[in-house]
């Protein structure tokens, strides 16, 4: 009996205001390292792919700036 493989896809969108570490966390999350002082001046994005046994998860991460002129 085979397995199904299963393809899960998620959107992550980290948002708040500046200087709350949104940065720091997108990096720790993404290059598995804490880094205190990055900045993000617009947005950034980063695709990432996580396997465990017959399980996919797809993972879209978006890091985005702080200032207003940002918000929409």
């Amino acid at each position: 009996m085979s397995e199904k493989n299963i393809i899960i896809s998620v959107k992550m969108v980290i948002c708040g205001n500046i200087g709350v570490r949104k940065t720091c966390l997108y990096s720790r999350i993404n290059n598995l390292e804490y880094n205190s002082s990055p900045q993000t001046t617009s947005n950034d994005y980063q695709r990432k792919t996580y396997k465990k046994g017959n399980v996919t998860l797809n993972c879209e991460f978006w890091d985005t700036a702080g200032q207003e002129k940002y918000y929409s």
